[in-house]
């Protein structure tokens, strides 16, 4: 046992040190094969998957960690790709909202990882939860469950300001959400928070701009809002 765990630190050891990203992934991956319950292949795992990514191996990437938050949902990283994954033509909703809420649930109490600085690890963590509950949002918005979409998305802003494309569609499913929860109710708040919404998202060039416009025009017209 003892020449056992002698080779399983040996692979995840040249594995991590190995020039050649190709020679590393071959080490990793044997480490796996030879025994993927150990305490070296659990570590090895996060370094495995960027080795993937970095080496263009997408679908070995998204199966290696889908495999691996089966058993192990600690990586942040690896939910955020598999929120990515199924989000991208709303491949499957229902995977979208339990992948992010499982990040939502892990980054707020999570440690910061050895060598981050506690200012650098906030904005990371912070910018991660911001995509999360952007997808969560705008999944809930496209399934018209519009308590939900306002309530994430509110969220998401402050961490997505500085990524113009992801807070114009924020800021447009906000718009309709907005509209649709105060429209049938006569919530004069929620009409006004959809045309502040709107306004903010029309000043945005891009694929909402016209859009978020005809809304504004809209509830000028149906509430005579200047």
């Amino acid at each position: 046992r003892q020449v056992d765990i002698y080779t399983e630190f040996a692979l995840y050891h040249f594995g991590l040190q190995a020039a050649d990203p190709k020679k590393r992934i071959e080490l990793l991956e044997t480490l796996f094969e030879r025994n993927a319950g150990s305490k070296y292949a659990a570590m090895g795992s996060g370094p495995l998957f960027q080795l993937y990514q970095e080496t263009g191996q997408k679908d070995k990437a998204l199966q290696f960690a889908e495999r691996t938050l089966q058993k192990d949902q600690s990586n942040d990283d690896m939910m955020l790709v598999m929120a990515s994954h199924y989000y991208e033509g709303m491949k499957d909703k229902q995977k979208v909202l339990d992948y992010c809420g499982k990040l939502l649930s892990l980054l707020p109490t999570k440690p910061k990882p050895e060598g981050v600085s506690d200012a650098d690890w906030r904005k990371t963590r912070d910018k991660k939860m911001g995509l999360a509950n952007w997808m969560s949002g705008v999944v809930y918005s496209t399934d018209q469950e519009w308590a939900q979409a306002d309530k994430t998305l509110r969220a998401a802003l402050p961490n997505i300001r500085d990524t113009v494309d992801l807070l114009a569609e924020a800021l447009f499913h906000l718009g309709v959400s907005n509209f649709k929860l105060g429209d049938p109710a006569g919530d004069q708040q929620r009409i006004l928070d959809a045309m502040r919404f709107n306004q903010e998202c029309a000043a945005i060039p891009g694929r909402y701009q016209e859009m978020a416009k005809k809304n504004i025009a809209a509830i000028q017209n149906q509430y005579r809002i200047k």
